[in-house]
């Protein structure tokens, strides 16, 4: 429970303050407001909460295989965090460019070395999240970029059928 906690507070109040601190894209303004009787949550936008959450799901099941609850904590900080870089717009963060963002750099910054700090540390105790080797800490952190990565093809694809 302390884990998770740190997790909101800490990760996920930098993150929302680095997605707060994004510009806007040059065509916001010329994109028409939807009309009044057409859904909020469209086919599309379901489709992609469900692909995230079913990616979170697979990324959760198998961290958790490979390293019990530390690895799980780890991998899950870290999809958060890459998640965040994908929400920044709905083009892809190549195109909206990786490191234009400097708050939510910052924030990639205090997440990862929050993820150090809670497992490599004493502290890891405190948070029961012990017990992970130093292969185990990298494998949970590149399994944090599926959901990024999932996620972005989604983009791609659905770009290529709206052409």
């Amino acid at each position: 429970a302390p884990a998770l906690l740190w997790l909101n507070l800490v990760v996920g109040f930098g993150l929302g303050i680095g997605l707060c601190a994004e510009g806007s894209d040059e065509g916001d303004m010329l994109i028409p407001p939807r009309p009044i009787k057409q859904i909020f949550f469209s086919r599309n936008y379901i489709v992609s909460l469900l692909l995230q959450g079913g990616w979170l799901l697979v990324l959760g099941l198998i961290s958790y295989a490979i390293g019990g609850s530390a690895t799980l904590f780890v991998s899950l900080v870290m999809a958060e965090t890459m998640l965040a870089f994908s929400l920044r717009a709905e083009r892809s963060i190549l195109k909206t460019g990786i490191f234009t963002n400097k708050v939510l750099l910052c924030a990639l910054g205090v997440s990862v070395l929050s993820i150090i700090l809670l497992v490599c540390t004493p502290l890891s105790g405190i948070f029961a999240l012990g017990g992970i080797t130093f292969g185990k800490l990298i494998l949970a952190m590149l399994l944090g970029f599926v959901p990024l990565i999932a996620s972005e093809a989604y983009k791609f694809f659905e770009g290529r059928k709206l052409k």
